[in-house]
Formats: structure tokens, sequence, C-alpha cells
């Protein structure tokens, strides 16, 4: 059974290839909407903006939007060369044409803009570990002090019963 709650939200990262023949990378909940608002130039000041018309040319799922930005900084800092063989479903040239062979592996066991590691490319994927580690601890002490709190009533209505 999905539910709303249950359901997955999704997140993109796309790859637009412009009428210069220049490249835009972006991340969005809805591809479909975002390629119309580049398409229609609904976006003032965006770089596709004066660029049209566009060609949709790549698309990656996420499910994690901070593993989605992350993804598209790392694609954002790589040459022209890695973006047309990733387009073009090249993996082995995007392994030749890679610094090191873990920037084509998944977002966060790769590498970001120039070699750069993802913990400083995208600093919001460490918060957002760090934010996660905190809730998780503190979910343990509401926990353990529930669990003393509901004890400390069992003896006391051992103790009036």
């Amino acid at each position: 059974m999905t539910t709303a709650a249950t359901k997955m939200k999704s997140y993109y990262v796309y790859i637009l290839r412009c009428s210069d023949g220049s490249y835009y990378t972006g991340v969005t909940n809805d591809v479909e909407r975002r390629f119309y608002e580049h398409q229609e130039g609904l976006i003032e000041g965006c770089y596709t903006h004066d660029k049209r018309p566009l060609e949709l040319m790549h698309v990656e799922e996420f499910t994690d939007i901070i593993e989605a930005i992350c993804r598209e900084k790392q694609i954002k800092g790589w040459s022209r060369r890695k973006k047309e063989a990733i387009i073009a479903g090249d993996y082995e040239e995007l392994v030749k044409l890679s610094k090191s062979h873990p920037s084509t592996e998944p977002a966060l066991s790769g590498t970001a803009r120039k070699g750069e590691p993802f913990d400083r490319a995208c600093p919001e994927r460490k918060e957002t570990e760090r934010r996660t580690l905190r809730q998780a601890q503190g979910d343990k002490k509401r926990q353990a002090w529930n669990n003393s709190s509901r004890r400390a009533q069992g003896d006391s209505n051992l103790l009036s019963g």
C-alpha cells in the first residue's frame, strides 16, 4: 500500500544544451515543468534565457535533495568533454577523462569541482549528516527519559495499590 506519506519524493539533476552549444546543469523536483520554464524564458536572468531553444540532454533521479545538489555541483565542475561523455552514456570515456576514477561513481562517493572532495564541495551534506546524528541522539535521550518516567509511574502505581 502506497500512501502520500510513504511515497518517496524525487529530485532530478539535468543537463540542457543551449542554442550556442553550451551546457547548463540544474536540479529540480519536476523536470517537465523546469524544462518548460527554461524553454519559454520564464526565468529572467537565468543563464539559459538568451540561449534558447534548448534541448534536454541528460537526467538523473535522486530521492535525497542533498545528494542531487552535490551531483549538480559535481557535474558543473566537469569539463565539456566529461559532460558530453555522460550525455552519450560513454562511461569508459568518462573514466578516461576523470582525474580519479571515483568521480564517476554515485554522487556521494565521488569528487566535485576539479577533484575537490564532496565534504568541501557540498558542505550542506556534512551539515545534514550532523543534524541527523544530533536528532538520533536526541531521540535516544527522549526514549531513555520516557522509559525511566514509565518505570517511575509503574513504581508509584504499585505503592498506591
